[in-house]
C-alpha cells in the first residue's frame, strides 16, 4: 500500500540523520529490514528486494539532488546493499551498506 511505503521512506530519514552504531538507529534499521522481510525468511528477496531497491534508488535520488538516471543510480545503491550481486539482501548486508550508501553523499 502507499502507506506502507511512505513508512519506508520516513525510516530510511530517520536512519540517515541518525548514526551507525547508535542503538536507536540500530533499530530503526531492524524495523526497516522487518518491514521489508515480509515472507519473515530473514533475506529480503524476490518482489521484497524489488520493491526495497526502487525505494531506497528514490529516496537516495531525492536526498542527493541527483539527476543521474535511475538505472545509475539502482546501480550504486546496489553495490552497496547486494554488493555479492545475488539479489539478496541479509540484516547484516542490510546494516553494513545502509550506512555507507546514506553517509557518503553528505
Amino acid at each position: 500500500s502507499v502507506n506502507k511505503m511512505g513508512n519506508t521512506q520516513k525510516t530510511l530519514k530517520a536512519i540517515d540523520n541518525g548514526a551507525e552504531g547508535d542503538a536507536k538507529t540500530t533499530k530503526k534499521v531492524e524495523k526497516l529490514f522487518k518491514s521489508i522481510d515480509k515472507d519473515k525468511s530473514g533475506k529480503i528477496e524476490g518482489e521484497e528486494f524489488q520493491n526495497f531497491i526502487y525505494e531506497i534508488t528514490k529516496y537516495c535520488k531525492a536526498d542527493g539532488n541527483l539527476d543521474e538516471d535511475q538505472e545509475v543510480v539502482r546501480a550504486h545503491v546496489l553495490k552497496f546493499l547486494d554488493p555479492n550481486g545475488n539479489k539478496e539482501i541479509t540484516f547484516e548486508e542490510l546494516q553494513k551498506g545502509i550506512y555507507r550508501l546514506l553517509n557518503e553523499d553528505d
